[in-house]
């Protein structure tokens, strides 16, 4: 049922990612929805084929999302990478920049003058396009996705709920500070921080979570959910 599930999702454009997890969540996907409405409908026909096997769901809408660098390969100081921040300002773009999107979307390392080939237009044109739409920040960056779990660390979502919001941003900037923090994501609905670790174990994660519980008195409630495997969808 749960391979199932994941190949409906994989058919969906809108979906980015799925995870197969361990902890407070079995499971988890990455949606990119225009408007409520269309996410309405999609949940919609995702209920009616699959409701029987869903218990419990939990919709978090994701309003800013900072991913950090790794630098625990490079063992250097963290810092916030700030590329890697979604917003909800709309940038018109059109269908020779989609092409243009869609192709280095597949592969960012693609030569000009393949694209240029493959789309019938000039470099010149296709280098100009890509500049202006860096510069709109609809491209944010290249980047190569590492498989977290093949570099023998743990993958792990981590929630908090607080008894208030004293000491929210400092609980943030000591997360920031982490060097095996990868993501920091600010939610509707969701729990009150959330963020993402990658870790050599459970034992430095337990490590990380007592700390924080012994410097912020106002966490009330610490979940995680430690990823088992993962697939990543051409958007």
């Amino acid at each position: 049922i749960l391979n199932e599930l994941v190949h409906s999702l994989k058919q969906e454009d809108e979906v980015w990612g799925v995870g197969i997890l361990d902890g407070e969540w079995d499971f988890s996907f990455l949606y990119f929805a225009k408007n409520n409405i269309q996410i309405y409908h999609f949940l919609e026909k995702l209920r009616s084929k699959f409701r029987h096997i869903i218990k419990n769901e939990l919709i978090s809408p994701i309003v800013k999302y900072h991913e950090v660098e790794k630098h625990y390969l490079l063992d250097e100081k963290n810092w916030v990478n700030e590329k890697v921040v979604l917003t909800y300002e709309t940038v018109a773009i059109d269908k020779i920049d989609h092409e243009i999107l869609q192709a280095i979307s597949k592969n960012a390392r693609t030569k000009l003058i393949d694209l240029a080939h493959k789309l019938g237009l000039s470099s010149m044109l296709i280098h100009q396009r890509i500049k202006k739409l860096e510069k709109k920040n609809v491209i944010i960056g290249y980047k190569a996705y590492t498989d977290v779990l093949r570099l023998g660390r743990d993958y792990y979502g981590v929630k908090m709920d607080l008894e208030n919001y004293s000491e929210k941003e400092k609980i943030i900037a000591e997360i920031y500070s982490l060097k095996e923090v990868s993501a920091v994501l600010y939610t509707i609905g969701g729990y009150d921080v959330e963020f993402d670790l990658e870790v050599p174990g459970t034992k430095e994660y337990y490590e990380i979570i007592n700390k924080l519980r012994n410097k912020f008195s106002t966490i009330r409630e610490i979940k995680h959910m430690g990823t088992v495997s993962y697939y990543l969808f051409n958007p």
